[in-house]
């Protein structure tokens, strides 16, 4: 299950949330929870193609 927070105020321009997974994933998100990085990429590279 993925969780969201709310983001601390921050200097990035664009920042639009933070995920945080699951407890055991390590330093290769993409390699070890590819279903869940891939869920949370669709709707923001969607949100970014709809900007353009």
């Amino acid at each position: 299950m993925l969780a969201r927070y709310r983001l601390p105020p921050c200097k990035c321009g664009d920042l639009r949330h933070a995920l945080v997974l699951p407890e055991g994933c390590g330093q290769w998100t993409q390699q070890e929870r590819p279903d869940e990085v891939g869920a949370a990429l669709i709707p923001f590279l969607e949100e970014l193609r709809d900007r353009i």
